[in-house]
């Protein structure tokens, strides 16, 4: 709603409204995806290609040559967070591209996160982020060993937490 209200526009077409745009964001399930809404949008003239959703380091490259092929500029900024860190524009943005394209699109993304972050050239940002749900998913894998060992010897879980807590 924060980006409608400073002048984005939802389409409900793909092929022509990257005419006349300064970026398009994609936010969707993997890179097959968005390179082929990427590729129905035809010519980008010049509109920056800012993929959010989380994709492999490869295919983001990939993404980032069709871009160019077709006309656009490329910042990958996967996110970490929710649907509540997106109302709130809080999320955490890890772009991934040239230091002068996150330059100029740096006030799009402050509209969605409090302090987006350039983390290196193209695929770092998917990189990080992937790197970042392997240790949340390893963290979540070892907590739920640990609370089964506490459950197993009788251990509260209430007591378990607030010793854990502190």
């Amino acid at each position: 709603e924060a980006l409608l209200a400073n002048g984005a526009q939802a389409i409900q077409t793909l092929a022509g409204p990257a005419e006349g745009c300064d970026a398009v964001i994609t936010v969707l399930r993997d890179g097959t995806a968005t390179a082929a809404v990427v590729e129905a949008l035809g010519p980008l003239h010049r509109a920056t290609v800012i993929p959010m959703g989380t994709m492999g380091v490869g295919e983001s490259q990939a993404l980032a040559a069709q871009t160019k092929r077709q006309g656009g500029q490329y910042l990958e900024a996967p996110v970490l967070g929710s649907q509540p860190q997106a109302l709130t524009g809080t999320l955490l943005v890890m772009a991934g591209g040239d230091q002068e394209v996150f330059d100029q699109q740096r006030s799009l993304l402050n509209q969605l996160a409090e302090a987006p972050q350039r983390v290196a050239p193209v695929g770092s940002g998917a990189a990080t982020k992937l790197a970042l749900n392997q240790l949340i998913a390893s963290l979540t894998h070892a907590f739920s060993l640990s609370l089964r060992l506490v459950q197993q010897a009788g251990v509260p879980v209430e007591t378990f937490m607030a010793i854990l807590r502190p």
